[in-house]
This record gives C-alpha cells, sequence and structure tokens, in this order.
C-alpha cells in the first residue's frame, strides 16, 4: 500500500480495535525487491515452518522507515522493534 492507503486503511482499523490491541508489523528493509504474493506457510513435525507458496514475481520493496510507519498509523504507538537476521525489520505497534 502507498502511505496515503496505508494511513486510511489503519485509522479504520483503530476505530474498531479494542484500546491495546496489537499491530505486527515485517519490513523488508536489506533488499530492494521482495515478493508480490505474501508466503503460505505450514508446520511441520520439528516445529519449524515450510513456506510452500509459488511466488516467481517480485515488486520493488517499500522499505518503510519506522518513522514512516508512525505516520501512517495514526492513534497507535510503537511498542518494540527490532531488526531481524533474515534481511527485516520486525515492528510492534499498540492501539
Amino acid at each position: 500500500l502507498d502511505r496515503p492507503a496505508m494511513k486510511a486503511l489503519m485509522s479504520r482499523v483503530a476505530a474498531r480495535s479494542r484500546p491495546g490491541a496489537m499491530v505486527h508489523t515485517l519490513i523488508v528493509y536489506s533488499d530492494t525487491h521482495m515478493p508480490a504474493t505474501a508466503g503460505h506457510f505450514v508446520p511441520q513435525e520439528d516445529n519449524s515452518l515450510l513456506d510452500v507458496a509459488i511466488r516467481h514475481d517480485e515488486r520493488p520493496a517499500p522499505r518503510y522507515a519506522p518513522t514512516d510507519l508512525t505516520d501512517c498509523l495514526p492513534g497507535y504507538r510503537m511498542e518494540r522493534a527490532m531488526l531481524l537476521s533474515n534481511g527485516m525489520q520486525e515492528i510492534l505497534f499498540r492501539v
């Protein structure tokens, strides 16, 4: 989503959420491209997850900074942010 669309959507989500509701974001920060569709994960017996999605198309990664997301999530506050080893950044927001 572009920033105005994300802001409009998340404003509506916040208005319909209970106080304290959490939003979990995963942002690609190290790559310039990302899969065009989300993964499809299946639990395995060893407690791992296997991504079984068939993806060929890519799209430019928006590479939002945490401040971009804060601007796009009115009514939310950032609780926690962590850089992950897979090239993504995980950010938790609370209503």
